[in-house]
């Protein structure tokens, strides 16, 4: 709903889970990268990194919760984003 094209939707999200996402991951400490939502996903389906610190793991209801709330704030904002558009 955010993007009005499918192609950019879906470029987008690759953009972010192959790019962006393994960017942050190297300059930032696991504590904070934790909880962006590609690591969080492959977390909560049992996909752990060897190097992954135990103190620092979330469980799988936890990474679920930060899965869950990263698609939520996109179907909020698409909604809005939507009614402003068709609204015109």
């Amino acid at each position: 709903m955010i993007a009005r094209h499918s192609a950019a939707a879906i470029s987008g999200l690759l953009i972010w889970w192959l790019v962006v996402e393994s960017l942050v991951t190297v300059f930032v400490n696991e504590r904070y990268s934790r909880f962006l939502p590609f690591i969080a996903g492959n977390r909560m389906l049992g996909f752990n990194d060897d190097e992954a610190t135990v103190e620092l793991l979330f469980i799988r209801t936890e990474n679920a919760l930060i899965f869950g709330s990263y698609a939520a704030l996109a179907l909020a904002a698409g909604t809005v984003l939507l009614h402003r558009l068709e609204a015109k």
